[in-house]
């Protein structure tokens, strides 16, 4: 899935993706490097229940590269808190790792894609609470005039 263009505008501060200095083909997302931290919200023994502490590196529409203290092994879902670039609340992201490598003692780079935004601010294609009660109030059947 791609963030929400307002989303990716109050992470990293920019109106759309910038080019890294080198072009990469095979990316089908643009990257900004954040250097920002975050939490990591793990499902070890329920959802989101396992919090530490992380830095998010690229960033794109579509996922993120993360410098983790543990390895997150491909596959698994997990939580990511994105920090706003003005401040304020961070926004939850549901995540799933796509591949993981050791970078070091206790680092590990954990490539990232997006799974779905957990916030209502960002919501794009889900129905209003209004437009619900709207159609459940018309009695006129679909397709037929008022």
């Amino acid at each position: 899935m791609d963030l929400p263009a307002a989303l990716f505008r109050d992470v990293t501060g920019l109106s759309e993706p910038v080019a890294e200095s080198f072009d990469d083909r095979r990316r089908e997302a643009r990257r900004v490097f954040l250097g920002q931290r975050t939490t990591v919200l793990r499902d070890l023994a329920g959802l989101s229940d396992d919090a530490s502490a992380s830095i998010i590196g690229r960033f794109s529409t579509r996922g993120m590269g993360l410098i983790h203290g543990s390895p997150i092994p491909p596959g698994e879902r997990f939580t990511v808190l994105l920090p706003r670039a003005g401040g304020g609340e961070p926004v939850a992201v549901r995540c799933v790792a796509v591949h993981c490598h050791t970078s070091g003692p206790d680092a590990f780079l954990v490539g990232t894609a997006f799974d779905a935004v957990l916030s209502e601010e960002y919501a794009t294609d889900a129905p209003t609470a209004d437009a619900d009660a709207d159609a459940a109030d018309d009695p006129a059947p679909a397709g037929s005039p008022d």
